[in-house]
Formats: structure tokens, sequence, C-alpha cells
């Protein structure tokens, strides 16, 4: 990220539709991450809030959703999440009788 980063960095945040898919794109030109680092993000409980982002995303959007995150050391790193469309909910009220 960029909290180890001493000059400071930029955050890029993207989103657009894709088809029937809308897409959300979040870059940086932080000190990025190796393998290693990216695998503990991802595992549950490793990293701050991103795998628990991922699971509750997932559940909410089901299998057409998706999360990949690219990194490099020193090279910043790219999260994209797909997330796929919806049935809109309709709320139903009961019938009134008088």
């Amino acid at each position: 990220g960029l909290a180890g980063k001493v000059e400071g960095g930029n955050v890029r945040l993207r989103a657009w539709i894709d088809g029937t898919r809308l897409m959300i794109s979040i870059q940086d030109d932080g000190i990025g991450m190796d393998q290693s680092k990216l695998a503990s993000v991802l595992e549950e409980g490793g990293g701050i809030g991103v795998s628990n982002v991922n699971e509750r995303l997932r559940v909410l959007f089901g299998a057409g959703y998706r999360m990949a995150i690219e990194s490099k050391p020193g090279a910043g790193t790219e999260t994209l999440i797909e997330i796929p469309e919806r049935e809109p909910v309709r709320e139903t009220a009961p019938a009134v009788t008088a």
C-alpha cells in the first residue's frame, strides 16, 4: 500500500459497465507486494478487511462475483472487482383488508 511509501502516492479508482457486469478497478503506485504477502492478504484474517470484503461481496452477488489482485514489489497494486447484474429486488407489502 501507500503507508510504507515515504513520499506518499496516488490511488486511481475507475468504474465502468462491461456488458452486464459492473467493473471496479482500484490501482495505487505504492510499494506493492510479493506473492507470499499477496496470498496472506487474501486469506481470512490476513489483510485489513480485504478477505472480509471479498467474502461479503461473494455472499451478496454469488458465483458471478470476482475479485482479483495483482501486485509486484515496487510496482504498486491493482484490485479488479467484477459484479454481475442482479435481478431487481421487489418488496411486496401485505394486502390491506378492511
